[in-house]
């Protein structure tokens, strides 16, 4: 019985990614495992055939994700996604670059994404409020930059504090920052993947327990584009988040040192679509 579901389960999971074999008929009925299988195979079909220019290959991106976390809060397991992402790569890596199918599903991917170039803001709505984009900024050439990507904590007892990509001349970067006294170093804290395969989720967005979790400090102390001190994490940091199920928290704790030692103020975001979020900061304006 179980070889019987296994096989079941991995001809439905083949027909998600053989999508791009079989056209797209019965689309709009397409589960979301289905959704973000199409796409992960289409972002690897163009990052060898280089089927889109860079614009539409983040709007792709941008939708991967989204489908993603859609299954995600669909309830579909990390077993499941982690199959049909296997699956997808397998397709998206195997078929030629010249397949008229593959050629056909590029020209209805233009179509569909090719939108989003012309969105300057966008709304990416979570349980605790979401993030909020805005691409008009990305090129500013304010000192201190411009807020790009911000979302509210679900909860902080750090005053004024900001979290999320902060834009100056075309370049963004993950930056905290916060209206109290200045901090002597500032530390992201987040679930260990390598530790805890499987996201924690107790549904009213609490963080892992510490030992489940992985440190990540700020690289740089600069200006925060609101006046106050900013700290700035590396690209990794980003990469980092990305990898998390929406559903989840990061941390983010300002450490003053005393001489009674480190006294913390925290606030805590949800991940919610941040990785979605991202790549629609970097479309190309």
């Amino acid at each position: 019985m179980q070889n019987v579901e296994r096989n079941a389960r991995s001809r439905t999971w083949s027909g998600c990614v053989l999508v791009l074999t079989l056209g797209l008929a019965g689309q709009a009925a397409a589960s979301p495992g289905r959704l973000y299988a199409e796409r992960a195979a289409m972002m690897v079909a163009d990052g060898r055939c280089h089927l889109f220019e860079p614009t539409l290959s983040s709007a792709l991106a941008m939708g991967a994700y989204q489908a993603r976390n859609t299954a995600l809060r669909g309830g579909i397991g990390r077993t499941e996604l982690n199959a049909l992402t296997e699956l997808a790569r397998t397709r998206g890596g195997a078929i030629s670059c010249r397949d008229p199918v593959l050629l056909k599903e590029a020209n209805r991917v233009r179509d569909a994404f090719s939108s989003f170039a012309g969105l300057y803001k966008m709304s990416f709505p979570g349980a605790a409020g979401g993030w909020r984009a805005d691409r008009t900024v990305v090129s500013s050439r304010i000192g201190e930059g411009r807020w790009a990507l911000t979302a509210a904590p679900a909860w902080a007892s750090a005053p004024g504090s900001r979290f999320g990509l902060a834009a100056r001349d075309g370049e963004t970067y993950l930056m905290a920052s916060t209206a109290g006294a200045a901090p002597a170093s500032v530390r992201l804290v987040l679930r260990d993947l390598a530790k805890a395969p499987d996201p924690y989720l107790t549904g009213n967005l609490a963080p892992a327990p510490a030992a489940f979790n992985r440190t990540i400090f700020a690289s740089d102390r600069i200006p925060a584009p609101d006046g106050e001190a900013g700290f700035r994490f590396t690209d990794a940091a980003i990469d980092a988040i990305s990898m998390l199920d929406p559903r989840e928290v990061v941390e983010v704790d300002f450490v003053q040192s005393t001489r009674t030692g480190d006294q913390i103020q925290r606030a805590v975001y949800e991940v919610g679509d941040f990785a979605a979020a991202v790549s629609f900061l970097r479309l190309r304006r």
